[in-house]
């Protein structure tokens, strides 16, 4: 019979358990690594649309300033109704509520039929 050496037992599960130690470590830190590469996308996100969304209302309020111009099938009911919407979408755009801005801004191109 072979007698088998106590302390490379101990030593191997001392190993295991320095091993599951490590691995449960490695998971841990894959998934912080995981969460902070979403966040990160998620600000990279909003830093790039924000300026986007910005320098794009002007444009929308160009837009609508000569399609009001050269419009002459909309009811004055509508023309009042464009200039109110183009004038609340100037005044949130200019207070920093770009999103806003651009969806009130859609609506006045909807009814004027631009896309």
């Amino acid at each position: 019979m072979i007698d088998t050496n106590p302390i490379l037992e101990t030593g191997q599960s001392f190993c295991a358990v320095v091993m599951s130690v490590y691995n449960f470590r490695q998971t841990q830190n894959k998934e912080a690594n995981m969460i902070k590469r979403i966040v990160l996308a998620g600000v990279l996100s909003a830093l790039i649309a924000g300026p986007a969304l910005a320098s794009s209302c002007p444009l929308m309020v160009k837009e609508i300033d000569a399609a009001l111009e050269t419009n002459t099938t909309l009811s004055e009911e509508q023309v009042a109704e464009v200039k109110t919407l183009r004038d609340q979408g100037e005044a949130e755009h200019n207070a920093g509520n770009h999103a806003e801005s651009v969806a009130t801004l859609q609506k006045a191109k909807d009814i004027l039929g631009l896309k």
